[in-house]
């Protein structure tokens, strides 16, 4: 009899234990998720801020046919960073902090005024606000380093930085096909030539860690197109193509990103709740 009721008690010591112990896993996991979500809704904020720098700055060089696309862009992030703090405030203090309010007020005073700025202010202040992005994320990703991994935590620190790259290209090149005149401007070229450097750099790095190699060879494409109108070539090219093909680069890396972050979740209820904030994901190809 005392051995039965030792191993009742034995199993019961085990059965609770396991129970103990896939409540921590549960919650880990909830944990990841949660840092997951905010991380991509913080990258699509970044993604709608760059696609408005370059959109805006096309119309400010007076392409009037990209007006509805910017409508629809500012109207989305303007209802997404307001509803950011409130969805995200109690989990993530930095939505409640001065850094926040920071971006907050420099995105409202530029939707505001982006219409009465020279081109190259345009730039910066839409840099400020991506930057400000950027930080909070970068914050975010070392606070939870132990809960996103080592190569999440790359991608979230890396990878954002070829993707600006290329979306700050994206506008300085609409800006040439825009004012073909700016072509002999050698601050202009020289500010492209860095960008261009940059990213070079930054594929490099890329290139190195082996990750997502076919679309590492078609930012290097998009990086020799660019140079390529520096080089005399800017009456040979619509607007509209190289906006659609560098967009269509950018959103890649996008998508590669959610793709490599939610698999660490493995949860189709998250990725569902993404999208109501993310741009659709392009069709691989």
């Amino acid at each position: 009899m005392r051995e039965i009721v030792g191993w009742i008690m034995v199993g019961a010591v085990a059965s609770a234990a396991g129970a103990w112990l896939a409540t921590r896993l549960a919650l880990r996991h909830r944990r990841r998720e949660k840092v997951v979500e905010v991380c991509l809704v913080l990258l699509g904020l970044i993604q709608e801020v760059q696609l408005h720098r370059g959109l805006s700055g096309a119309l400010l060089d007076g392409r009037k046919g990209f007006r509805r696309e910017l409508e629809d862009n500012e109207y989305k992030l303007q209802r997404s960073l307001h509803m950011l703090a409130e969805q995200y405030g109690h989990e993530q203090p930095v939505f409640r902090s001065d850094q926040w309010r920071i971006v907050l007020g420099r995105w409202e005073s530029l939707r505001n005024h982006w219409r009465e700025l020279a081109f190259d202010t345009n730039i910066a202040v839409h840099g400020d606000v991506i930057n400000g992005l950027g930080d909070i994320l970068g914050s975010i990703g070392d606070k939870h380093r132990r809960s996103l991994g080592e190569r999440q935590c790359r991608i979230v620190s890396h990878w954002p930085e070829l993707i600006e790259d290329i979306a700050l290209l994206r506008a300085l090149g609409l800006h040439i096909l825009g004012h073909r005149a700016t072509a002999d401007d050698q601050l202009l070229i020289d500010t492209i030539a860095r960008q261009i450097n940059a990213g070079r750099g930054h594929l490099k790095h890329l290139t190195d860690t082996g990750d997502e190699q076919a679309l590492v060879i078609r930012t290097g494409r998009a990086l020799r197109r660019v140079s390529w109108l520096l080089e005399g070539n800017a009456e040979r090219y619509h607007a509209y193509t190289f906006y659609e093909e560098m967009t269509g680069v950018v959103d890649d890396w996008y998508a590669a990103m959610r793709r490599n972050l939610l698999a660490t979740t493995g949860s189709e209820s998250l990725a569902r709740r993404l999208g109501t904030w993310l741009r659709p994901t392009p069709e691989a190809g």
